[in-house]
């Protein structure tokens, strides 16, 4: 299909995000919703809200690839504890995934509480003598008389967050449920799987720890989609394949992309990004482009709001109104976290600009006023570094780790990333919610997605890039787009 066809097409099938728009039900229309699941579906389900109820120690871990229907698998187990009047506890490690589980739960009952994982094991801002990371502590976990935990998005859970919600949960004697494809991505700068999702480690049915594996596709829509998503988890990812580069993988994707009317390849020159910018910019939320390197996302970012005034349809070249955007870390005041890591946010207009010194440093600050998009919704003033002076920002916050890293006092690596988080949690970090890096896109699906093939691909670690690759593909729900 031409370019121009597939921009009319998508110009009239593809709708703007919509957020907030999905009403509760009474806990008895849950209960007695038929949710349309198969036998194997239905069995799991049942076995695992048995030992919810009876064998309350250990974890029971639902594996499988997009589309085969893990969220409504765990809804079903949702339906048998709730139908006893157990409380539930449900977990994300991103605000995008915890939407889609609140999608699906909408009950109107308080036997439910949801969180991101980073909250629910209460995160705190205490600085490590190490490194400055955030610290976690076991058995810390907020359960609220919980009787089950339920996690999605079990890959991206990283070893201290693991921690502690397995202390938690073993210590209160609550079953964790978890969900997620060993396939994704883990945490960013984390080589290995994480240990939910690992087979040879984490199913011990001796110890009451269970992994089941869904393969049947159980999603009706987009099932051309779901096809070669499964092609190239079964191609590159599960064997761990080298050799995984642009000429290889483009050979094999022109080979299969004929058998997959929804797959589309086009050259990355300026007539095609020219639709491409048109299109994103048309259906908010609902086209996202996906590239591997932030640099490449914030460039983008950048251009396609300055396209849009310069068109007269933005009213700033910086932060338009009514423009989404999504977080990139929490946002503290002196009490509580704002907002959360991954957040969409409306710009609601520019407050005002000024230069402010932070620690011997100046920088311009844009003062926004924002709403979220999160029920119940809220605005909110919030400062972000001007995008003039997002390079000088980023170089300074690179310089803070050179010299902690140079230095040996203990007291002083402290003061360093002391100073560093004084100046970082000042801001909130933002980026423009229809370009994605492959990790920050997990746990989210669209009805379009644009890949940027050759960035995705320049990753030189194969078990990212193998991961990144697949996780990109698999973002998209009627139609992929590749640019090469």
């Amino acid at each position: 299909m031409r370019i121009k066809q597939l921009f009319r097409k998508l110009m009239k099938e593809i709708d703007i995000m919509k957020f907030n728009k999905t009403n509760n039900i009474s806990l008895e229309d849950f209960l007695n919703k038929d949710l349309g699941l198969d036998e194997f579906q239905e069995s799991y389900a049942e076995e695992a809200s048995y030992r919810a109820l009876n064998n309350p120690k250990g974890f029971d871990t639902l594996d499988g690839k997009g589309g085969v229907g893990k969220t409504v698998t765990q809804t079903r187990v949702a339906q048998h504890l709730l139908r006893r009047n157990k409380k539930i506890l449900v977990l994300a490690p991103t605000h995008k995934a915890l939407d889609v589980l609140r999608s699906k739960l909408n009950i109107e009952t308080n036997l439910l509480r949801f969180a991101t994982v980073a909250k629910a094991t209460k995160a705190t801002r205490s600085l490590s003598s190490i490194n400055g990371e955030l610290n976690f502590y076991a058995n810390s976990l907020e359960l609220n008389e919980a009787d089950a935990v339920m996690l999605d998005e079990g890959s991206f859970v990283d070893d201290r967050e693991i921690k502690a919600i397995l202390g938690g949960t073993l210590t209160s004697e609550v079953r964790l449920l978890v969900s997620g494809d060993a396939c994704q991505l883990p945490k960013p700068k984390s080589n290995k799987i994480s240990m939910f999702m690992d087979k040879r480690s984490a199913h011990n049915p001796k110890r009451n720890c269970y992994i089941t594996t869904l393969t049947k596709v159980y999603r009706t829509e987009g099932k051309g989609i779901l096809l070669f998503s499964d092609f190239i988890r079964n191609q590159w990812v599960i064997p761990e394949r080298r050799g995984l580069t642009f000429n290889t993988v483009l050979s094999s994707i022109l080979k299969v992309a004929k058998h997959y009317p929804d797959v589309h390849i086009y050259n990355k020159n300026k007539e095609n990004m020219k639709y491409m910018h048109e299109l994103i910019a048309a259906k908010k939320g609902s086209i996202v482009y996906i590239a591997y390197k932030n640099a490449v996302i914030d460039e983008l970012a950048a251009y396609n709001i300055e396209r849009e005034y310069r068109k007269g349809v933005a009213d700033n070249p910086y932060f338009p109104k009514k423009s989404l955007w999504y977080t990139t870390a929490p946002l503290y005041n002196e009490d509580t976290a704002l907002l959360q890591n991954g957040q969409y946010v409306y710009v609601s207009g520019i407050h005002k600009i000024e230069e402010r010194d932070y620690h011997d440093y100046t920088f311009r600050v844009v003062s926004l006023e924002v709403q979220t998009t999160s029920k119940p919704a809220r605005r909110l003033f919030v400062d972000v570094v001007h995008p003039e002076d997002k390079v000088f920002y980023d170089m300074l916050m690179d310089s803070f780790d050179v010299e902690a890293n140079n230095t040996t006092n203990k007291k002083e690596k402290k003061l360093i990333w002391k100073q560093k988080n004084d100046i970082r949690e000042s801001f909130l970090h933002i980026k423009h919610a229809s370009f994605f890096t492959a990790h920050k896109s997990q746990g989210s699906e669209y009805p379009v997605v644009i890949i940027d093939l050759k960035d995705v691909l320049s990753i030189t670690s194969t078990f990212v890039k193998n991961k990144a690759f697949y996780v990109a593909v698999s973002r998209a729900r009627k139609h992929l787009i590749f640019l090469i």
